[in-house]
């Protein structure tokens, strides 16, 4: 009785340190290292300010010392959660059988778990190159193998940074001349007019803002679904303008669309600063020409809309299942929602987070 008691209190005190006082270690040492590195203080109107405290080399350096260390980690780390799951398997499963079964699936998929560490060395040593290249052979050939399943990667939105000259913006207008008369579509959630705050979305995914954003990032010829777009517009399509802020031709569409590549930047909150604006939230500079103005009659833009089979898919479109003519009859009565929106206010005391859209968005 002694013995399971102890043996209880020793699963106990495990089960804690590798849950929760492990995690929590690691957890602090981060957060006092992040505010050391990057000299975070909160001042008195409760913004924070940050600075970076470390030269390039020193970052080399500390990388070539913590990488090895991280692998390592992550190695005890799994070796401690293989050996918790064969723990388990003789502990709570009842009967030889039960306990033989629950081995083998402790094995079989700590072994699957000790490969899929191995080749995710791979990418996760992609920030330090001599560190990748003296990783073993056999675990190179193993990712090398499995490259095509994409098992691993080097996961995130943005490895490389973007917009450091300024954020890239995507600005669509329309016209009944082609030579004057421009005015600007709004969208929803993306930068377009200056005076706009720019809001937070959470946690709705703006699908055609999005799409927006990486659209600046190349050009039209890489993203077909850009001139499918300036065609939808410029026959006034309700279920494209229900995805954008307004409609500056209520009443006839355009003529002429076109688009037009700038780069934002945020105005200085500063009176001081060059930039400054108490109006404005941007400022914003031509690049260059996006798209030249389109016309619906225009053979090249025909012929593109043929290539890709927009056009035709129009014409033999099918007949709309039970599940789309529910939607649509919803939509006809709500409209297109926006999601949740934050809508961010600069006052003197700091940021204000708006939560109105979030309770009657």
């Amino acid at each position: 009785m002694v013995t399971g008691r102890r043996q209880g209190l020793g699963w106990k005190l495990l089960s804690f340190f590798s849950s929760v006082l492990v995690p929590g270690l690691v957890l602090g040492w981060v957060a006092y290292y992040t505010q050391k590195l990057f000299n975070l203080q909160l001042k008195s109107d409760f913004t924070i300010s940050a600075k970076i405290a470390f030269s390039e080399k020193q970052y080399l350096e500390w990388l070539e010392h913590v990488m090895p260390w991280t692998i390592r980690l992550g190695a005890a780390s799994l070796a401690l959660e293989v050996l918790l799951a064969l723990v388990r398997s003789f502990t709570e499963s009842r009967g030889i059988i039960k306990k033989n079964i629950a081995v083998i699936q402790s094995l079989f998929f700590g072994a699957l778990a000790v490969a899929m560490f191995g080749i995710s060395l791979v990418p996760h040593t992609g920030v330090h190159k001599p560190l990748q290249r003296n990783l073993d052979p056999q675990v190179l050939a193993l990712h090398s193998w499995t490259r095509p399943f994409h098992l691993v990667s080097s996961y995130g939105l943005f490895r490389r940074m973007t917009g450091v000259g300024g954020r890239p913006e995507v600005v669509v207008e329309g016209s009944y001349e082609k030579d004057k008369g421009w005015k600007e579509y709004s969208f929803l959630y993306k930068p377009g007019n200056l005076a706009t705050r720019p809001p937070v979305v959470a946690p709705h995914q703006p699908r055609l803002d999005w799409q927006m954003w990486f659209a600046a990032l190349s050009n039209y010829q890489n993203n077909p679904w850009f001139v499918t777009l300036i065609y939808r517009l410029l026959n006034n399509q309700p279920e494209v303008l229900e995805l954008m802020a307004d409609n500056p031709f209520p009443d006839k569409a355009p003529n002429y669309v076109r688009a037009t590549l700038y780069h934002y930047h945020y105005t200085a909150n500063d009176p001081k600063k060059k930039g400054y604006s108490a109006v404005d939230w941007w400022t914003r500079k031509k690049q260059a020409e996006y798209v030249p103005p389109m016309s619906k009659d225009q053979t090249t833009l025909k012929d593109f809309l043929k290539h890709y089979r927009i056009l035709e898919d129009a014409v033999k479109q099918k007949t709309e299942s039970t599940l789309a003519w529910g939607i649509k009859q919803i939509r006809e009565q709500i409209g297109q929602p926006e999601g949740f929106t934050f809508v961010m206010s600069l006052f003197g005391s700091g940021l204000l987070i708006n939560l109105f859209n979030v309770i009657f968005f």
